[in-house]
């Protein structure tokens, strides 16, 4: 992590370095950097896919996400970082169509930069029959998740929850989903602040970290 991050990260969780003053406190705004851009991906858009209201391919939340045709394109680059394939798979096959949010992989591609610290994708894209499936299995998906909009993803990396959490509040801004698994980050790009959430109780000292640092950086939502 750069000295920047290991700079605000310190003041947050509470320095015990010994000084004459205290640090200052950081600024509130969650970043200086221009705010993320909902990029049209350079990828062939799918033609003909069922997209209407409770039909396989729709999206809940209207985001204006294009659903695309992944076939062919699975190893294109998106950013520095990815690829197609990294947001367009399930239980490890590539899927033939998916939606996925410029303005995530810019998120994402921005706290890799931040962190210095390499995230695999575990899951980006479901369509909304799978989501469907998945709720009626008792596996715990959302109704309207934002995986159904190419909007989220859960990643593995190596990265502290207190690390992570600084570089995606600042680097992403407040109107994120930040959810903390024992096993993977889930961040979602959406509308509005909404506070950290866990998934089971063992996730649950890291989960306060993440609500301490968004509450530093952003407030308290609503």
């Amino acid at each position: 992590m750069n000295a920047r991050y290991l700079g605000l990260l310190l003041v947050l969780l509470g320095c015990g370095c010994a000084t004459t003053t205290p640090p200052p406190k950081p600024a509130r705004t969650p970043s200086d950097r221009p705010p993320l851009a909902a990029v049209l991906l350079p990828l062939p858009i799918a033609q003909g896919q069922p997209q209407a209201s409770g039909q396989e391919y729709f999206d809940p939340h209207g985001s204006g996400v294009p659903l695309f045709d992944t076939r062919g394109v699975e190893d294109q680059p998106l950013g520095r970082y990815f690829k197609v394939r990294d947001f367009a798979h399930a239980d490890r096959q590539p899927l033939r169509y998916a939606r996925i949010d410029g303005a995530l992989v810019e998120c994402l591609t921005r706290i890799q930069d931040a962190t210095d610290d390499r995230m695999t994708i575990l899951s980006s894209y479901r369509s909304f029959a799978r989501n469907e499936r998945l709720r009626q299995a008792g596996a715990g998906a959302a109704k309207s998740s934002y995986h159904i909009s190419g909007k989220a993803a859960d990643v593995v990396t190596s990265t502290p929850v207190d690390q992570f959490a600084v570089a995606l509040f600042l680097e992403c801004g407040c109107n994120v989903g930040f959810g903390v698994s024992p096993r993977f980050y889930h961040v979602d790009i959406r509308n509005y602040p909404v506070t950290p959430w866990g998934y089971g109780p063992a996730a649950a000292g890291r989960l306060m970290q993440g609500q301490r640092i968004q509450r530093d950086f952003c407030g308290a939502p609503g």
